[in-house]
């Protein structure tokens, strides 16, 4: 009878276990085509990353991996200069919408105000706030199948979505890992 017990609860804990690692989207390793160690230059992360932290680019992580909101990526901007290392803030499916709010616009994903680490919302003027209020109405507010939205940690913008709009997913060279960082 004992070992009936045990051999049920090994039974219960290895589908458990199962269940759990589908349930929570398991990370497949498989599809990471290399590991690029790599140092943060810039500031538009400071508080999440700072410069000179030495990150591991999992490249090509996404290529069979789903994207989370509030990943640390790399991406690969359309003039082909130095990837940047960004977070994701919205994804595929995701309604965005900006507020205006004083002289400046916020901006919403899923109806709540999104915030830096240190939790300031971000907000956005001038030609950021333009390049982003045009994605707004080309898209309808919902984050098409195959992009992104990504920022930086500056409540005001960076070199990011506030300056390029939303992202190609395919543009995305891999999620970057930081054992260095807050």
């Amino acid at each position: 009878m004992p070992r009936q017990k045990i051999l049920f609860f090994i039974a219960l804990f290895l589908l458990g276990g199962t269940f759990f690692l589908l349930w929570n989207d398991y990370e497949n390793p498989r599809c990471i085509e290399d590991i690029i160690t790599s140092q943060v230059s810039g500031r538009s992360l400071e508080g999440v990353v700072t410069e000179g932290s030495r990150v591991e680019i999992l490249k090509g992580f996404y290529h069979c991996n789903k994207l989370h909101r509030e990943d640390l990526i790399v991406y690969q901007t359309e003039d082909g200069r130095d990837p940047l290392i960004k977070i994701v803030k919205g994804i595929s499916g995701d309604r965005f919408f900006l507020e205006k709010v004083g002289e400046s616009w916020r901006i919403r994903i899923n109806g709540k105000f999104l915030r830096t680490s240190q939790g300031e919302p971000y907000q956005f003027r001038g030609s950021k706030a333009e390049i982003l209020l045009k994605e707004q109405e080309r898209s309808d507010g919902l984050i098409p199948s195959g992009y992104a939205l990504i920022f930086g940690n500056i409540a005001q913008g960076s070199v990011d979505s506030s300056r390029f709009g939303l992202i190609p997913l395919g543009k995305i060279i891999g999620k970057a890992i930081c054992s260095e960082c807050f």
